[in-house]
């Protein structure tokens, strides 16, 4: 095991039950019986989940996670304002900027009502010595992350966990985006005045994928949910396709039931018919047509370019030097970096180990590139593309406390964090952990090796 002062430092910043697991944990490890999560008993389909899994938990206490729904709200606010606050609604402007044909379909897109404000948003974060940093906002119905709840349970279910927290009077709860997704929905469902009966439908838009085997499960536990939520209500969450949509009577019809809310959990365009209902007031949608606009990293430049600007409030000036690291478009011209005057390319080729170059709609890590990671060759190469293209954006690199975790083998070494924050509309909707070895080559993806990890609220059993 590889003792790290600074690690372990940062592991019990997250809550002092953090630090207790981590005496426990890395004592059975050095021991040569690691802790692992034992996953029998969860069906073959979870069975096979193509990422990695952290044998071990991740436990915040309530400052900590008071601390991470704030920035996740505050950031989600201030990307979905960019069409307002930066292009005053101009459909012609953003279309310039965003790359988009027809403005006049952006019109109307943008035009009330257009899913805006309750938008699903995952804000990805590193939390280090310059503070809690947004590296990027993904604003699709397709986010990545909230299939933990599949696995949470089982955790907790381990013989281990259980001897931990009972044996220290604690009492640990899964922060589930899944259940704080469903509660958002139907929350928005209600306050617009869509459920007039007594159902609250939901439907979940897969495009022309396999349905997800973890599909049963999900509406097992929506069905649940409403009903506790809205007692006399019964619902249905049906995963299905576009073609299985139609108008019909004044609703948004599948499988027979009328639909109150649509997910697009889909990286495709809103259909017709969605999009239809949508605009006559038929349904919520989640995220809908404002989907490519929000998803641009490039908005993060948008708002570290903007932080003095007067079309923002001063508490969001504020939120946007706290929380949005510098970053800039990638254009030839001058600029400023922390107040100093600089110009570009000079000053990328320059200043290349502290910096990360972004195609502003890149996914997985891909389009993203490391200065630091990169030769000098490489880097100029990417600079002169970045440049063509009028797409990407330059950011400064944002490090990471190192925490301590468990490796495959069952080693215990520092890793660099992303925190995945999750908000549903104006609510926090729970955290996405993902963590990698120090020195394995800078970017924290699951499709690039990352592991996974569950994050879980603990108290005393006294405690509220």
């Amino acid at each position: 095991m590889r003792v790290d002062a600074e690690a372990m430092s940062s592991n019990a910043t997250l809550s002092e039950v953090a630090g207790r697991f981590l005496d426990l944990a890395s004592r059975a490890a050095a021991e040569g019986q690691p802790l692992r999560f034992d996953k029998s008993g969860l069906p073959p389909w979870a069975l096979r989940y193509p990422y990695k899994l952290q044998d071990w938990p991740t436990f915040l206490d309530p400052e900590a996670c008071r601390r991470f729904g704030a920035a996740a709200v505050r950031v989600s606010r201030l990307v979905k304002s960019v069409p307002q606050r930066i292009f005053d609604g101009d459909a012609e402007r953003i279309s310039a900027f965003y790359g988009f044909a027809q403005p006049d379909q952006v019109a109307m897109a943008l035009s009330e009502p257009n899913g805006i404000p309750g938008a699903l948003t995952r804000v990805d974060c590193i939390d280090g010595p310059s503070g809690l940093r947004c590296l990027e906002c993904n604003a699709t119905g397709f986010l990545g992350g909230w299939q933990g709840t599949l696995f949470a349970r089982r955790l907790l279910e381990n013989p281990w966990m259980r001897e931990f927290l009972a044996r220290n009077g604690l009492s640990a709860s899964y922060i589930d985006p899944m259940q704080r997704l469903y509660t958002h929905i139907a929350g928005e469902a209600v306050a617009g005045s869509l459920v007039t009966g007594d159902e609250l439908n939901v439907a979940f838009l897969v495009g022309d994928h396999p349905l997800p085997p973890f599909a049963p499960v999900f509406a097992e536990d929506f069905d649940r949910l409403v009903g506790h939520l809205l007692p006399g209500l019964s619902g249905r969450l049906i995963f299905c396709r576009a073609g299985e949509l139609r108008n019909e009577r004044g609703s948004l019809l599948a499988a027979g039931k009328r639909m109150h809310a649509v997910v697009e959990y889909h990286g495709g365009m809103t259909p017709p018919p969605v999009f239809r209902a949508l605009k006559l007031g038929m349904v919520n949608v989640y995220n809908g047509p404002s989907v490519l606009l929000l998803s641009d990293k490039r908005n993060l430049a948008l708002l570290s370019e903007h932080e003095e600007s007067d079309a923002f409030t001063a508490g969001e000036r504020e939120d946007i030097r706290s929380y949005i690291p510098w970053s800039r478009l990638v254009r030839e011209g001058a600029t400023t970096f922390h107040g100093e005057r600089v110009v570009f390319p000079g000053f990328l080729l320059a200043e290349r180990e502290r910096l990360v170059i972004k195609d502003g709609l890149s996914t997985r890590g891909e389009g993203v590139h490391i200065g630091a990671a990169c030769g000098g060759e490489e880097w100029a190469g990417i600079i002169q593309r970045s440049l063509a293209t009028g797409s990407w954006m330059a950011q400064e690199l944002v490090p990471s406390f190192s925490y301590l975790y468990q490796e495959a083998g069952g080693e215990v070494s520092p890793h660099d964090l992303v925190w995945g924050l999750f908000a549903f509309g104006d609510t926090h909707g729970g955290i996405f952990l993902r963590m990698m070895p120090q020195g394995r080559g800078g970017i924290i993806n699951s499709a690039r090796g990352a592991s996974e990890g569950l994050v879980y609220k603990v108290s005393t059993r006294e405690e509220p």
